[in-house]
């Protein structure tokens, strides 16, 4: 049976704090980590977000999308980066790839510097001429 502390990093939906677990991380970078069978229902029973390390681009984009504000949503890729970009990369570049398609302006304001360190270019408004 697992529980939160097996999880790489959280984000506490009432409070907005993010903890990072640098023990289970470096412990990850020496096997890949999976989620416990009961992930879901220690999910259930968290008013967060957890980072398992085994997500998926879509499932990480819905981690984003389903927070209720602007500021949980940056949390929430701030904490995805935060965990497992030095791992995977392209799961975290390809998130964002898909949060760019979904929602502009709240990929926009993860900023340039941040979403050059991870492969991307901001979104700039100009004339369209058709």
């Amino acid at each position: 049976m697992g529980n939160i502390g097996d999880s790489l990093g959280l984000l506490a939906s009432n409070e907005g704090k993010m903890t990072i677990n640098k023990e289970r991380i470096l412990d990850f970078s020496n096997r890949p980590y999976k989620r416990p069978g009961d992930f879901k229902e220690i999910e259930k029973g968290y008013n967060g977000v957890l980072i398992w390390g085994d997500e998926n681009p879509e499932e990480l984009l819905n981690k984003i999308i389903s927070q209720d504000t602007q500021q949980l949503k940056q949390g929430v890729g701030l904490l995805i980066f935060s965990t497992i970009d030095l791992f995977k990369p392209n799961e975290v570049r390809e998130c964002f790839n898909l949060l760019k398609k979904h929602d502009e302006e709240l990929y926009n304001s993860f900023g340039e510097n941040f979403l050059k360190n991870i492969g991307l270019k901001i979104v700039k408004k100009g004339w369209k001429f058709w």
